[in-house]
Order: C-alpha cells, then sequence, then structure tokens
C-alpha cells in the first residue's frame, strides 16, 4: 500500500473536509464499509464518519460545478442549465459560484503547503464569477 493509502486509513473522519481532495473512491467506500461493519457495535464516531464519507462520496460523484462550468464555456444557457438540472437559474449560478469558491480554496491551500495545486487558479475563479452575471 501507499503512504498516502496509509495515512488516509488513520485520520479521523468528522466532515466531508476531512477526507483529503482526490481520495481515491474506493478508499472511502473501504471506510464505509469497517464503520458499518461495526453495527451496533459501533460509536457515534462510527456513524459520523459513514454520514461524512457518504458526503464525500456523494460529492465525489456530483462535480455539479464542474459540469455546469463546462456547459457555459460551451455556450449553455443558464435556463438551459437550470432545465437540465430541474431547477431555477439563480440556483444554478449559486451552485457554480459554491463549486468556485471551493475549487479556489483548494487551489490556495496546496499553494500554501508547497503542493502541486488541485482546483482553479484566482483568474479562473474572476472567469467564473464575472460570469455568473452574463446573461
Amino acid at each position: 500500500m501507499t503512504d498516502a493509502y496509509e495515512r488516509f486509513q488513520t485520520i479521523e473522519i468528522r466532515t466531508p473536509d476531512d477526507v483529503p481532495p482526490a481520495t481515491p473512491l474506493e478508499w472511502q467506500a473501504e471506510r464505509i464499509r469497517i464503520h458499518e461493519s461495526r453495527g451496533l457495535r459501533g460509536t457515534a464516531a462510527d456513524a459520523v464518519a459513514v454520514l461524512a464519507l457518504r458526503e464525500s462520496v456523494r460529492r465525489s460523484l456530483e462535480h455539479t460545478g464542474l459540469y455546469i462550468s463546462d456547459a457555459r464555456r460551451m455556450g449553455a444557457t443558464w435556463e438551459q442549465i437550470g432545465a437540465a438540472l430541474g431547477t431555477t437559474e439563480d440556483d444554478v449560478r449559486n451552485r457554480l459560484r459554491t463549486w468556485a469558491d471551493g475549487q479556489q480554496r483548494m487551489y490556495r491551500g496546496d499553494v500554501a503547503k508547497g503542493r502541486t495545486p488541485l482546483g482553479i487558479d484566482d483568474d479562473s475563479h474572476r472567469e467564473i464569477l464575472a460570469d455568473l452575471t452574463n446573461p
């Protein structure tokens, strides 16, 4: 096993943000199985870890913000995207803003820690925010 895998197995997970970015879904599913297998012998920490890990997996699978950004870049209107997601244009804009803010935080955090950055840089973040006001 890799060092990253070993580290992941030892961290306490209480929130979805405790799961490091780009953690493989397989690793997360394994941790869910471990906590769930304790069943009635488990603790509140096990139950919370299962909830946090499941939310992390849901977020990983969803990536709605990325797809909204791609759709906008390809020329889709807010109305078209809202219809595709079964929601309002305002909700679509809010989802994109939330995603972009999170991606920028991840990028800045990686840079601050001297790691190869994941996420979006400040220029890309500004472009996305500027697009929020476009029709």
